[in-house]
């Protein structure tokens, strides 16, 4: 059971009204007498079955230290004060919001200011004018209770109406986010119940402008945090220097894993390591990435690596008993305020312990890459060079026919050469033509010609 119990209940019509008012005025209890036979006598009959159908209606009722009492110790004052808490919780069982009103302001054992036990917002709070205001109000109203046990409540200073009135006051702009009610339409009213085992307080809260204010499950919890933050402040700074201290230890024991892990991969002897194998594929992969190496930063892929690697390191017998440390802790800060069991991500999912993810990202960019992947590289630059050895030994005619070179000189030379003897095989020898050339002659100086690419007219 948790420290501290929060039950918020909204103003709604129920069907036995009518048979609980008839129950509570008339019904045996700890309001009237504190006697032996109230005390270890055995609940009636009639407490009984009526605690079993108020259960049907009012399930919600049993996360409460009264239905705690009652079940460990079925005594007629431990039913009596069970049903004295649906009694509280449901105030259109009693009537409506104003007898509720003067229920939780003039009770037995209320600690009253002046006439009354009621206070609020402001000082000098008159019964008459809230319970005209509230009778008045169309919209929804929400009655919070807060209860503690009696140890905790004198521990730590809770168990007198002044104090509560100072947190509440203290929260007020908090409670009335968490409602949704803005702070100008916020209104609330407290008041302080004595009860003998479980000390408690009771609050009315609502909108003045009768539309604002909703209030969910997640809501809910936050109002439970923000008081058992305060209430238990004390205890919540030892348990979380304790949770640090586990965090720390946690972080260092990981750092310490993935550094030897790095230092087996840079002496090659890691065989058979799946933590060592995924570190070296992430050092790969990172060599290809531009900017910060940081988990935040990394492709999806390598941030789904990073996570494989912290998830087999969470395996680690001394990691895993740390990490067991650490839920315990925060399962005690929670349980203050929380009943049901809590669950906790693994290690690799936890928010809390990014750094390990990005003490792993660090360890594996900071590997000596010439070292480890000196074979991969070398193979590499070996193909790239005999690659381009063998482009240099083949002759590029493109570049041969753009760059004037000795080839290209001499062709040019054998050009000129061929039209001289072309033109010089024709002389005129009395007037007339007279080839000395012979046909044979010029069909081979043409080919030759044509083959040189001249251009033939």
């Amino acid at each position: 059971m948790a420290k501290i119990i929060v039950k918020i209940h909204h103003t709604k019509s129920s069907k036995s009204k009518g048979r609980f008012a008839e129950y509570i005025a008339n019904r045996e209890g700890v309001d009237k007498s504190i006697n032996s036979k109230i005390l270890i006598g055995k609940p009636t009959k009639r407490q009984i079955e009526y605690i079993n159908e108020l259960l049907k209606i009012c399930p919600e009722a049993k996360e409460s230290f009264e239905y705690e009492d009652y079940i460990e110790n079925p005594t007629r004052q431990n039913a009596s004060a069970f049903i004295s808490v649906i009694e509280e919780e449901q105030p259109e069982m009693v009537g409506g919001m104003e007898q509720y009103l003067n229920y939780i302001a003039m009770r037995p054992r209320v600690e009253k200011l002046g006439t009354h036990g009621l206070f609020g917002g402001e000082d000098d709070v008159k019964l008459s004018e809230v319970r005209s205001e509230l009778n008045a109000h169309k919209g929804v109203m929400w009655t919070p209770i807060i209860s503690l046990r009696r140890e905790d409540a004198q521990r730590l200073g809770y168990d007198n109406a002044a104090a509560w009135c100072e947190l509440m006051r203290s929260k007020q702009v908090e409670i009335a986010e968490a409602f949704g009610i803005p702070f100008r339409d916020f209104r609330w009213y407290g008041a302080f119940h004595d009860e003998g085992h479980h000390p408690h307080a009771h609050m009315v809260v609502y909108s003045a402008d009768g539309k604002s204010g909703y209030l969910t499950e997640k809501n809910i919890e936050k109002i439970k945090s923000l008081l058992a933050n305060e209430i238990f402040k004390n205890d919540m700074y030892e348990l979380y220097d304790e949770k640090t201290q586990a965090r720390e230890k946690i972080s260092d024991e990981s750092k310490s894993k993935i550094h030897q892990a790095a230092e087996k991969i840079r002496s090659n002897d890691y065989s058979g390591s799946e933590v060592c194998e995924m570190l070296l594929r992430l050092a790969s992969e990172l060599k290809k990435v531009k900017g910060k190496k940081q988990y935040g930063y990394l492709p999806k892929p390598l941030k789904r690596l990073t996570d494989d690697i912290v998830m087999a390191m969470a395996e680690d017998a001394d990691i895993k008993a740390l990490y067991d440390e650490w839920c315990s802790i925060q399962k005690r800060i929670i349980g203050i305020y929380k009943t049901s069991d809590v669950e906790f991500p693994p290690l690799w999912e936890n928010k809390e312990f990014k750094k390990i993810r990005n003490a792993v990202v660090k360890e594996a960019a900071s590997l000596e890459y010439s070292r480890i992947f000196d074979d991969e590289e070398s193979a590499e630059q070996t193909a790239e060079n005999e690659h381009t050895a063998a482009e240099h030994k083949q002759p590029k005619a493109a570049e041969n026919q753009k760059q004037p070179s000795a080839k290209g000189a001499a062709l040019n030379l054998f050009c000129r050469l061929a039209d001289i003897i072309t033109d010089d095989a024709y002389k005129k020898i009395d007037g007339h033509n007279k080839t000395i050339v012979d046909s044979k002659q010029r069909r081979e100086i043409l080919k030759k010609k044509q083959q040189l690419g001249y251009r033939l007219e």
